[in-house]
């Protein structure tokens, strides 16, 4: 299974940080990602991401643009959230089955603990999301994996 950890794209500010919506620059990085997601063939088979607004929006965005026009169902999953530690991370993506190629969208400092998890990477500062920002593991286990690729929206051009 390839797991594309996604983090959200820029946003807005708002004094309730659950209603804070993609900026233009977040909107703009979200299509840019899903254009070079789409040039490398993923078509992803499942979509899941937190409550959040700016999270579902990215996640929108990029289901748009990969799976042209093919449509998946959004989920939104708690353990998208930050408040969901590693562990109980793993156990719920050990649910998910052993297939296809699964988009999941969050936030940080969430996504660098799970990816570096899953990496067997320790020390926070060895790797790192940058807002829409995305990571490609590939596992058959749901506790380990290999990093495909990382990229970045500096090495978007943006």
């Amino acid at each position: 299974m390839n797991l594309y950890f996604v983090r959200h794209g820029t946003a807005l500010d708002h004094h309730n940080d659950e209603k804070r919506e993609l900026s233009s620059t977040g909107k703009r990085q979200a299509r840019k990602l899903g254009r070079f997601l789409r040039k490398a063939e993923v078509r992803l088979t499942n979509a899941y991401t937190s409550t959040l607004i700016r999270a579902r929006q990215t996640a929108e965005i990029l289901l748009d643009i990969t799976n042209e026009g093919k449509k998946i169902d959004l989920n939104f999953a708690g353990a998208m959230l930050n408040a969901t530690t590693v562990e109980d991370f793993r156990d719920w993506l050990s649910q998910l089955g052993k297939g296809g190629d699964v988009l999941l969208v969050g936030h940080e400092p969430s996504l660098s603990d799970r990816i570096r998890a899953l990496l067997g990477i320790s020390g926070a500062a060895t790797f790192e999301m940058k807002k829409g920002a995305c990571a490609c593991i590939r596992t058959t286990n749901c506790k380990t994996g290999v990093l495909k690729f990382h990229i970045t929206p500096k090495s978007l051009g943006l």
